[in-house]
Order: structure tokens, then sequence, then C-alpha cells
């Protein structure tokens, strides 16, 4: 099992792996998956009130666990005789309401979280365990959001635009998708997507510093340069900003997103200026 990944980590998870694959099983696991490009928000799609403390919510980890391991997800054949059940629960990572992270599975394992091939193998599927029309609350919501940024840094994602809601994923089969995440935790996820630090518009930016600009490969000074850790964009160079990030450590700076994907820059004043939309 690989070690959770730094940023994350950071956020002191309590780590559920070991203890939710001891569950009795009732297939191999599905499999790995080297890519990974978004982050799915989840709810759990009950009517039943939802847990409010942290205690509350690990037992209905479990209790959820037990039932992604014996629904039957689909089946292998046309005519439905060999059901395909889940291997563990289908969530990597749950968001306690104290705003505490879980991780609930291997980040890289492939889920059956949301209906479609691209997302079950390259999104990482994070649930905030709220059920229909619940509330969540502020410091549950600020959790979901922490544990996004920190994985947006650790993957390199590009910014919270790399960030969905169940619904908004296709169905691989051409039916209607699942209302998922839910009408309030969908808006919060809006909300947070839309916030952009002011004065740092997307578009292209134009590195000012005599002795250029690091590109590295996570939004904070402790991630190594991207290209072997060499690479520095010279004063002059131009490039096209499609994300603007927090510091993955919290730290005060901003980070632009390179729409190439090859790394984040610091928003600096003294380094970068924006050039145009």
């Amino acid at each position: 099992m690989r070690p959770i990944t730094p940023s994350l980590a950071a956020l002191n998870p309590i780590d559920l792996r070991d203890a939710l694959a001891q569950l009795p099983q009732r297939r191999d696991p599905i499999g790995q998956c080297a890519r990974r490009d978004s982050l799915t928000i989840h709810y759990a799609g009950t009517v039943e009130p939802g847990a409010t403390t942290d205690d509350a919510a690990l037992a209905q980890i479990r209790s959820e666990a037990r039932y992604h391991i014996n629904k039957v997800w689909g089946y292998a054949d046309k005519a439905q005789m060999q059901p395909i059940y889940g291997d563990g629960i289908m969530y990597h990572v749950a968001v306690l309401p104290s705003g505490r992270p879980a991780v609930l599975r291997d980040l890289w394992a492939e889920l059956y979280h949301c209906g479609n091939a691209t997302a079950n193998r390259a999104s990482i599927a994070i649930t905030t365990l709220r059920g229909v029309g619940q509330p969540i609350a502020d410091q549950h919501w600020r959790g979901v959001e922490q544990v996004c940024d920190a994985l947006i840094a650790d993957f390199s994602l590009a910014g919270r635009q790399a960030v969905y809601g169940h619904r908004e994923w296709p169905r691989s089969d051409g039916t209607a998708q699942s209302i998922c995440p839910g009408a309030i935790v969908f808006e919060r996820l809006l909300a947070y997507r839309a916030q952009a630090p002011r004065g740092y518009p997307l578009g292209t930016y134009e590195v000012i510093a005599d002795a250029g600009a690091n590109v590295r490969t996570g939004p904070n000074v402790g991630f190594p340069k991207a290209i072997n850790d060499t690479l520095v964009y010279p004063k002059g160079q131009r490039f096209s900003v499609d994300a603007v990030v927090p510091d993955a450590h919290g730290m005060q700076r901003i980070w632009l997103h390179a729409a190439s994907g090859i790394g984040f820059v610091a928003g600096d004043a003294e380094l970068v200026r924006f050039v145009r939309a």
C-alpha cells in the first residue's frame, strides 16, 4: 500500500485503509490506475439524519463499506447472470464533520464511484458523508476544501477547475446520472471552483525577475522544479495560466498553474506580471 501523499498527510488524516480492507470481501481488487487528473465530490445520498460527530461518521463509513461490498454494480454478461460486486468502499477519502479527512482506499485504486469509465479510473473520489437535503456545516466544508487543495497540489492538477461533482460526469451507459452530491453540497462546490484570488485573473503572464521564475511540480516551494528539478522560466518568458490556487502548505502565496500542465509558478509581483486575458 502506497504512503499517503504529502499535502494530504499534512492534514493529519485518519488512515482506515487497513481496517476497511479486513471486512469480508466478495471479489478481488478492481485494479490500480497510474493517472490522476481530477477529483469527484460525493455525498451518501440517504435520507436518514447525517452524522454530526466524527465517531458517528466513522460508524457510517463502515456501514457504507459493507453496503458497497455487497452491492451489484453491474453484470459481466448480457444475461445478467454474473454480478459485479464492489471490492470495498467506493470512495478514496471521506471528510468527517470536524473537517478532518479519513483515507479509506489507496489513492491509486480504481473504484466504481460515478458510473463513468474515465472518472472511475482517473478521478479521486471524496465523500462528504451528507445525505439528501442535509446541510453541511462550515467547518465540515472547510475540511472538504482543504482536502481538495491538498490533492490538487499532490497530483499537480489543473487547480480547482479539476474538482467535479458526481452529477457532472455523464454515465458511460447513457442513462440518467445521479443528483449526487446533492443541491446543497453542489452549490458549495460551484462557489469553491469560482473562487480566485483578486488580482490574479486567468490568462497570459510574463516573467519579469532577472533570475527567472522556478516552475514547480506543486504549489509550494517544497516541491521540486519540473523536468528533473531543473525548469526555470527565464525573464521575458510568457506562459498561459488556467488556474490560480493557494499554497499547498498554507503559506501566504498564490500559485499560477501553467496551462501546458508543466507545473506551478509563484504569483509574486516581483516575479511575474499579468499581460492579457
